[in-house]
């Protein structure tokens, strides 16, 4: 299973939600080659929010104290 993650864009203010970002996370079959959305992570200025597809309902919200404090207990490849 191949994962995409896509964005192209040089430096970009994001002074609200509204205006920020959206990345697509793709997952394709190795077999089939069919790609399917796994979710959609959107980066603002307030943080990172997560939508899983097939959820309903708000998303997974992070603050970016909140994300730097989840990062920082992963182990580092």
């Amino acid at each position: 299973m191949a994962t995409t993650v896509s964005m192209a864009a040089e430096w970009l203010d994001v002074p609200r939600e509204e205006a920020a970002p959206i990345f697509e996370v793709k997952e394709k079959d190795a077999q089939s080659g069919k790609s399917t959305l796994v979710g959609r992570l959107t980066v603002s200025i307030g943080g990172v929010r997560w939508a899983p597809t097939g959820t309903k309902g708000d998303a997974y919200f992070l603050n970016w104290k909140e994300f730097d404090a989840l990062m920082k207990k992963q182990v580092r490849a």
